[in-house]
């Protein structure tokens, strides 16, 4: 593609984090999951032995014992950062990959990315972040006040300061990873109607192009499932569930294969538009090359031969296009995507199992 292609900035846009970490520090996506996994260490362990709160003792809930948060600390949050960091590229690449065949000098399509960067820059986007960023603070300082003293978190106020931060970064990342997910979808709309997407013979796996749409589709459910631990871990770790637990736990199951078919949907619509109007020229043309075929064998023609032979190319033509594919993956990713959805339940899951033989 010669176009002037969208670049990482042109992902991130106006998004104040993204612009200090990837703009003016240049951290690659694995060095701010190493910075988190460290700042974890630092909390859960030095700063927690600090104040006497990492050894089991009684009347205290020790950072030790706490198997939640350190899944939050050194998986989670880890994550969270990394694909924070990391989505803005892949996002280029899945733009890429949609224009890879337009000319430079496309107006129309000039005309197209110059929107989708102003649709990326506008701070909608990432005010949403902010907000759940200061309301997740807010209630984490209040109910620090009924545990102060007894968690290990709340071992005193520097303990919540940091947590509360750490939370509040976190809340925003994930809100803007949502948001450009968004952003995404609506930008690869405008493209699938501007430009037609080629009907693919052989299996998604090997056609490129397309193929990377869904790949970032499947990461975004990925990353989706790794905060999903939260949810699946609560049955085991937890020993109060909450009333609206089950009302999550749907959530979860509704929005994680959501976030993959989103910006598919209207790939699939295409292609399948495309390969129906390939069908459909070629059924006018079998049809026609089948009248002229009768009226040659009343004839005796010897041309009989050709066209019949012209009939089978056209028939075979039709039968692999018809088993085109128009979803941008292949059947092994949704049995991968099924098993990541439901990864994060497997040991809550495999408990059950126990608790029922041993019965």
């Amino acid at each position: 593609m010669d176009l002037d292609a969208l670049s990482v900035r042109d992902i991130y846009g106006s998004d104040p984090l993204a612009h200090l970490l990837l703009g003016r520090w240049r951290l690659r996506p694995w060095v701010i999951a190493l910075i988190s996994l460290l700042v974890g260490v630092c909390y859960m362990g030095g700063l927690a032995a600090a104040f006497g709160y990492f050894r089991p003792r009684p009347g205290i809930v020790a950072s030790q014992s706490d198997i939640f948060n350190q899944l939050n600390f050194f998986i989670v949050f880890p994550v969270v950062m990394f694909y924070y960091l990391w989505q803005p590229a892949k996002i280029v690449k899945v733009y890429d990959a949609v224009c890879y065949h337009v000319q430079a000098r496309d107006e129309t399509a000039v005309s197209l990315l110059q929107a989708i960067r102003r649709l990326n820059a506008h701070p909608g986007w990432w005010l949403p972040g902010v907000f759940v960023c200061l309301l997740g603070m807010t209630v984490g300082v209040y109910d620090s006040f009924s545990r102060l003293g007894i968690w290990w978190y709340t071992a005193n106020w520097l303990m919540v300061a940091v947590l509360q931060l750490v939370r509040g970064i976190i809340f925003y990342a994930l809100i803007v990873v949502v948001a450009r997910h968004l952003a995404t979808t609506v930008g690869l709309n405008r493209l699938y109607a501007r430009f037609p997407i080629p009907v693919r013979v052989l299996p998604i796996t090997h056609a490129g192009g397309i193929q990377t749409v869904g790949q970032y589709a499947f990461s975004f459910t990925a990353a989706a499932a790794v905060v999903g631990i939260n949810l699946g871990t609560v049955p085991i770790l937890s020993t109060r569930i909450a009333v609206d637990y089950p009302f999550q736990v749907l959530a979860y199951f509704l929005l994680a294969p959501l976030g993959f078919f989103l910006p598919l949907l209207q790939a699939h619509s295409h292609m399948a538009q495309n390969r129906n109007r390939v069908l459909d020229g070629l059924a006018a043309q079998f049809q026609a090359e089948y009248t002229r075929l009768l009226r040659l064998v009343a004839d005796n023609d010897q041309e009989a031969a050709e066209s019949l032979a012209r009939l089978k190319i056209i028939q075979e033509t039709y039968e692999w296009t018809r088993k085109s594919p128009t979803w941008p993956f292949d059947t092994s990713t949704l049995y991968r995507l099924g098993a990541t959805i439901v990864a994060p339940f497997s040991f809550a899951l495999l408990q059950i199992v126990l608790e029922l033989l041993a019965r």
